[in-house]
């Protein structure tokens, strides 16, 4: 799969791909999600229930994955290890 976001519009619900995140901060975390869905919130934005939801906002916040990269004063997590 490639990497993006199932992100909202207006009118449509779409994927858009997105260029591989990396660490821009000693404390930064990347995780390769590996099982996502969305949740109670996303269903009211999904609905059009949430006017205040703004164009292009990333839904499927409710994720576990795969830790890929760690800052380095990052500590708690490790690399290739699971994270939720």
């Amino acid at each position: 799969m490639q990497d993006g976001e199932f992100v909202t519009t207006s009118s449509t619900k779409d994927w858009v791909e997105k260029p591989k995140p990396v660490v821009q901060e000693a404390t930064n975390v990347i995780v390769k999600i590996t099982k996502t869905t969305i949740c109670g919130s996303d269903l009211h934005i999904l609905k059009g229930d949430v006017p205040s939801v703004t164009e292009g906002r990333a839904l499927g916040h409710e994720g576990v994955g795969v830790v890929e990269d760690v800052g380095n004063v990052v500590r708690s997590f490790r690399i290739n290890r699971l994270s939720f």
